[in-house]
């Protein structure tokens, strides 16, 4: 039996996005992550979007920075999670939209790189809203070392 020390990584950013459209952005692996077993993968176990509109919205996961590829066979889509606006908690009427997914499991392995200094691959993707420009505040995405897979 091992003991792993989970951490977390973030992006903040705040930029206009278009409804169902794409916006692409990085995470770095910590190297205290990737480290253990010399390959950036780590182990996807929770997700946390802070936001100023209540919203629904989409987290998408690559294993490349190329993302959606030419043809299936290079396709790197892992995934996605969905957050609907009724998800959302605030504490009171001024407050900021939060949005948790607790309890994942879900392996993760940068394809891009074989050393430790790889990155989360992510698109943010508003969904189901009349408006046009929303401002994001922050994705937070904890991961912990994982056990190398082939």
């Amino acid at each position: 039996m091992f003991q792993i020390e989970a951490t977390a990584v973030a992006a903040t950013f705040d930029a206009a996005i278009a409804q169902d459209a794409g916006l692409d952005f990085d995470v770095p692996i910590p190297g205290a992550i990737g480290a253990p077993y010399g390959s950036a993968q780590c182990m996807i176990k929770g997700l946390v979007l802070v936001a100023e509109e209540n919203l629904s919205w989409e987290l998408w996961l690559w294993s490349k920075a190329a993302r959606a590829g030419a043809s299936y066979n290079v396709d790197s889509w892992l995934g996605r999670w969905t957050f609907l606006a009724a998800d959302a908690v605030r504490v009171s009427g001024n407050t900021r939209y939060y949005y948790f997914v607790p309890s994942l499991e879900v392996p993760y392995r940068d394809d891009d790189v074989a050393d430790v200094n790889g990155l989360l691959h992510c698109t943010l993707i508003p969904r189901g809203a009349a408006h046009v420009i929303h401002k994001l505040l922050l994705v937070k995405i904890y991961c912990q070392s994982a056990v190398p897979w082939t």
